[in-house]
């Protein structure tokens, strides 16, 4: 944004829906392009891009929030935060020398079932993600707080530890809201995000060796609406 401040020309920055939402919608045509030059035949769907797009976003935390006069109003917590959502659209990781994998909307649970998926950390010294996102039928009009109607929720654990719903080693959304990693959760622990449509996991760099296989379990915990419900999942650094 470029300013006249008494007749001389000064740089500076602005932020708000205005600005995100054309760079959302350009990122997300970025990703669709790139998904279909990588998946020849196949269109992402809007949970998958979404996922694309959310798995590599980056935490701001700790900057901050700025009032008119540039003083800082707030600092910004880790994700997921009021100011910051999911993170900041970032394509670097998308593009760089990353490996993932794709589970888009292919399998459809029905409430109790469940799919898991063995995957293997392919470098170790790098955090893993493991990001899920799922297109929620609408709640009731007017229902405040929002919570939404069918219920998944992704759990991890690193094999040959079985990692069950009651006995995992990482929930989506169970943050450490010091370090935005994911907490390492003790056994019979539970935690279940009722609140969100999208669920993470951060798995810390050189908490496991390169080569650890993962089993991903994704349950349908409710499915209120509907007799079962699609999911898409992206993992980042896995293979």
């Amino acid at each position: 944004m470029i300013a006249d401040y008494g007749g001389g020309l000064l740089y500076s920055y602005s932020a708000g829906t205005s600005f995100a939402a054309p760079a959302a919608a350009g990122a997300a045509a970025v990703v669709r392009k790139w998904y279909r030059n990588n998946h020849p035949g196949f269109d992402p769907s809007p949970a998958l891009t979404k996922a694309i797009l959310i798995n590599g976003a980056r935490d701001v935390a700790n900057n901050h929030v700025l009032k008119e006069d540039f003083s800082p109003l707030t600092t910004i917590a880790h994700i997921p935060d009021d100011y910051q959502g999911w993170g900041t659209l970032n394509l670097n990781w998308l593009f760089g020398p990353q490996r993932y994998y794709f589970v888009d909307q292919s399998v459809l649970l029905s409430q109790g079932q469940y799919l898991d998926t063995i995957l293997t950390i392919a470098d170790g010294s790098q955090q893993t993600r493991i990001t899920l996102v799922w297109t929620d039928p609408p709640s009731m009009a007017g229902s405040i707080p929002y919570t939404i109607v069918n219920n998944l929720d992704v759990a991890a654990s690193a094999l040959p530890v079985q990692c069950i719903v009651q006995n995992p080693c990482w929930f989506g959304n169970n943050w450490n809201t010091g370090t935005g990693d994911t907490l390492p959760s003790p056994p019979a622990a539970g935690y279940s995000d009722g609140t969100n449509n999208v669920e993470e996991i951060f798995i810390p760099a050189n908490w496991y060796a390169s080569g650890t296989q993962l089993l991903v379990r994704v349950v349908a915990q409710v499915v209120a609406q509907g007799v079962t419900q699609d999911y898409a999942l992206v993992f980042s650094n896995a293979q």
